[in-house]
């Protein structure tokens, strides 16, 4: 562990990629691509790719700028990953698109159309295979281990987006969420941690801006994306929380934008600087989390009541926690002005003054309505 937090302390802070890697089956085996594409496989009558073809990697060290501890201490406020284009000023580019797009529209020679011009570029958290970890996969990783090797081959890269659709919110695999390996239409929704809005176009110095492209129109270079994370999504703030418990934050970059050859011919997808090209600015997050800070009066602990602390989200655990602390100690007596127990939320009358020492029906009439509002 990278140090204690202190609790209830506010983090807010920029962290540049620790590394990127362009996560496609030809391609940046030791991650020092200068530039990374991302495009899809879909309408070239090619079998044995995924659909989401070529991905960027990001991955983030945010040890020890936030200290490692329990998952269940931090409690995400915000999180944004910023992430540049590099596009030939002749490309003909792509449309630009913030806005999610009906899985059934990106089946080829489909009956439904894509709603508005261009493709989103969407971000996902990561999943693994054949033993990789968050804290084991680096940057010049093998693209796969598992047979058939060498791929290409559908569901064997070793990382890949997933979304939280699997059954009880469990991570999913999201690479083919248009076809079947037959190439049969079999389209299911995902939903994205974030989808990428254009902020704005900086100069070649990355100090101003003009402003960003219309909704679509041609995406210029170095068109500034920013990726605003759903923290407010329990799965999507959980997969964070643990990201941070262990020092490391992985993200999967992806569009479902079309390539002629596998990235051949024009450039119609998204391409971003990576952290090596010497003529960019590499992707970066910025972050603010708050440590061991309850959300209500009814964040009274963590999932499980491992005793780590209020986590920000309203749970059973909660519930079962007052109650058992509730009846536990009836009068509770304790010194006044500080919480004899957990059950102890507030003062006589609910004044605001916070725990008393004592516990009473205004405990119960202020977790009960706190636990109703929600976080």
């Amino acid at each position: 562990m990278s140090g204690v937090p202190a609790l209830g302390q506010t983090i807010t802070s920029v962290l540049p990629v620790d590394f990127d890697r362009w996560n496609y089956p030809f391609g940046d085996a030791d991650g020092l691509r200068s530039t990374l594409p991302t495009y899809t496989t879909l309408g070239s009558g090619a079998v044995g790719f995924d659909d989401r073809d070529a991905e960027v990697l990001f991955s983030f060290a945010t040890a020890p700028v936030i200290p490692t501890g329990p998952a269940a201490q931090y409690q995400i406020q915000s999180a944004v990953v910023i992430a540049y284009i590099s596009m030939s000023d002749t490309a003909p580019s792509f449309a630009y698109d913030p806005t999610y797009d009906p899985a059934a529209s990106y089946v080829p020679g489909g009956s439904t159309p894509d709603p508005d011009a261009g493709r989103p570029v969407e971000l996902f958290g990561v999943g693994y295979r054949a033993g990789w970890t968050t804290a084991t996969f680096l940057e010049n990783s093998p693209f796969a281990t598992l047979p058939p090797n060498p791929s290409p081959a559908r569901g064997n890269r070793n990382v890949y987006p997933v979304d939280f659709g699997g059954s009880g919110g469990a991570p999913r695999d999201v690479s083919n969420n248009i076809t079947l390996p037959d190439l049969t239409p079999a389209p299911f929704e995902v939903t994205p941690m974030a989808i990428g809005q254009a902020t704005g176009v900086a100069d070649f110095t990355f100090t101003n801006f003009a402003p960003p492209p219309a909704v679509g129109a041609r995406v210029p270079n170095r068109t500034r994306f920013e990726f605003t994370l759903n923290v407010s999504d329990p799965a999507v703030q959980q997969y964070l929380r643990e990201a941070l418990s262990g020092g490391r934050l992985n993200l999967m970059l992806s569009s479902l934008a079309p390539s002629v050859a596998f990235g051949g011919g024009p450039v119609t997808y998204p391409i971003f600087f990576s952290q090596e090209n010497p003529l960019g600015r590499g992707a970066s997050l910025s972050i603010t989390v708050v440590i061991g800070s309850a959300c209500s009066l009814a964040d009274v602990t963590d999932i499980g009541n491992t005793g780590a602390g209020p986590d920000g989200i309203l749970t059973v655990d909660d519930i079962i926690a007052f109650v058992n602390t509730y009846g536990d100690s009836t009068g509770c007596p304790g010194a006044p002005g500080a919480a004899c127990n957990l059950a102890d939320v507030t003062d006589i009358g609910n004044t605001g003054a916070g725990p008393d020492g004592i516990l009473t029906v205004d405990d119960i009439i202020a977790f009960v309505n706190a636990y109703g509002d929600g976080c």
